[in-house]
């Protein structure tokens, strides 16, 4: 079994060394940069010109990926996506693709570009800061940076893993868990992660980059919230 765990590593580390020379990602980085709606597409939520650029948010033309399909039945698809290039200690690790279909998605909007290569988060900090919100996708996680907060974006609210615990908690000393929902099996998924982290919860009453968006809710009102409630649980 060990053996079979070290193959399987090996030829990760071989994946992402071969990704790293390629620079893929800015492949897809300049396709974005020649395709100005999807780039007002971005701003409209909320992603400003300079974040697109600073994170080096791509296009894909056609992503391949699978989903049900009106039978219920596991079938390809191809959908055009944004890219989000993932980086870990400035090394390239995975690219997430949020999938621009209108099609609804069994399976969820985001995807790894290589499954293989194991699931990942795009962090976005601001710095000086000692606290971390967690969020729900890409996007939320760069809205969120954009207004002056320091913010991770999970592929869905179970998509944690508890082996990522003692790093957050040495990286950062206050968890704010800002999840989309408010139905139970949301609160679950929040409590057991606040918990763990020994951290807060939050519930907005909707998508939190929508609510800044549309002006339901002001960065200032957000930085009042985070600085009111982090570290302590509710």
């Amino acid at each position: 079994m060990l053996a079979d765990e070290e193959r399987v590593q090996e030829a990760r580390s071989k994946k992402i060394a071969d990704l790293n020379k390629s620079k893929l990602w800015k492949k897809f980085h300049a396709n974005l940069l020649k395709a100005p709606d999807r780039i007002k597409e971005l701003e409209a939520d909320g992603i400003p010109f300079k974040v697109i650029k600073e994170f080096q948010i791509g296009y894909h033309p056609g992503f391949s990926y699978y989903d049900e399909n009106s039978k219920g039945k596991r079938e390809r698809f191809v959908s055009p996506a944004f890219t989000f290039p993932i980086f870990r200690n400035d090394r390239f690790v995975n690219i997430r693709c949020r999938i621009l279909s209108d099609k609804p998605l069994v399976t969820g909007k985001y995807r790894p570009i290589w499954t293989s290569l194991g699931i990942a988060f795009l962090i976005a900090e601001v710095p000086n800061q000692d606290y971390i919100i967690i969020t729900e996708g890409e996007k939320k996680a760069l809205n969120l940076y954009a207004r002056g907060f320091s913010a991770i974006g999970l592929w869905g609210v179970w998509s944690w893993k508890k082996e990522w615990i003692p790093w957050l908690k040495k990286r950062y000393k206050h968890h704010i868990i800002l999840f989309d929902g408010d139905n139970e099996g949301v609160r679950k998924a929040a409590r057991e992660l606040s918990n763990r982290l020994n951290g807060t919860s939050m519930f907005l009453g909707g998508k939190i980059d929508d609510l800044l968006n549309k002006g339901k809710i002001t960065a200032d009102q957000l930085q009042y919230l985070v600085t009111g409630v982090r570290g302590k649980p509710w």
